[in-house]
């Protein structure tokens, strides 16, 4: 079965790039998302949109596996795709490939969906009749994300963050991007400035609400010419999200 496929251009404005006029990784998510929910609502039947309102339920991130030659720049004109390539009774797979004006492609990152039981807070089952229109592969598998290594937080650097009322999304948790940024800033200026992330995973364990604090901790290992940061988002004990990230030095 080919995957329904969806594609839109993009220019990459001033505000979303950092001082070395690349977006901002957390942005870059954003559109990732914008373009996924344009193709949902292309797409998606009027039982899909009952489904979800009458029973007060919504589409969340629990994962990202990101692979990244080089992100987009200030004022590139960049074109997003997506589509969803599978599916099981839990988990939805979604890829998203970022094209420069060449047509190379410069991102690929692979994100997990769930559904969520907004009053309940839990995941549920993807009926099939909402998987149906993205044409995307059922496989019973459950896929398994790439090792994130462990971090030891007495080591790590870290900073706090009270959880602002803009931090929160339409599932009232905070927004997704938010961890990176989180996880991105608790980095030196000077690591940011000299490195690129070039790869990565990110994993989304437990929801966080707004007025609480969270603690980003940062690990960085250098083993030969492979550059590596640990990171976690906790809350009081309880680990929120958790990621592995791949740098290289900046040309």
């Amino acid at each position: 079965m080919t995957q329904a496929t969806f594609r839109q251009q993009y220019t990459i404005p001033y505000f979303l790039c950092d001082r070395k006029q690349t977006i901002h990784l957390s942005m870059l998510v954003n559109y990732m998302l914008k373009v996924s929910g344009e193709q949902t609502a292309q797409i998606a039947s009027e039982q899909q949109q009952t489904f979800f309102h009458e029973q007060n339920r919504s589409w969340i991130i629990l994962a990202y596996e990101f692979d990244i030659k080089r992100l987009p720049r200030r004022d590139e004109t960049v074109t997003f795709e997506t589509y969803a390539s599978e599916y099981n009774r839990l988990f939805c797979y979604r890829e998203f490939k970022v094209y420069d004006e060449q047509e190379n492609l410069i991102v690929a990152t692979t994100a997990t969906f769930g559904i969520m039981d907004l009053t309940k807070r839990k995941i549920v089952r993807i009926p099939e009749a909402v998987a149906v229109p993205y044409q995307a592969t059922y496989n019973k598998q459950i896929r398994r994300t790439n090792k994130l290594e462990p971090l030891q937080t007495e080591q790590a650097l870290h900073k706090a963050y009270l959880v602002r009322y803009t931090d929160i999304d339409q599932n009232n948790h905070v927004n997704n991007s938010v961890y990176l940024t989180w996880m991105l800033d608790a980095l030196e200026a000077d690591f940011l400035t000299r490195h690129d992330v070039c790869s990565g995973v990110i994993k989304f364990e437990k929801e966080v609400s707004q007025a609480e604090q969270v603690s980003s901790y940062v690990q960085t290992t250098i083993e030969d010419d492979t550059i590596r940061t640990d990171h976690a988002i906790q809350s009081s004990t309880v680990t929120n999200a958790r990621a592995s990230f791949y740098w290289q030095r900046s040309v």
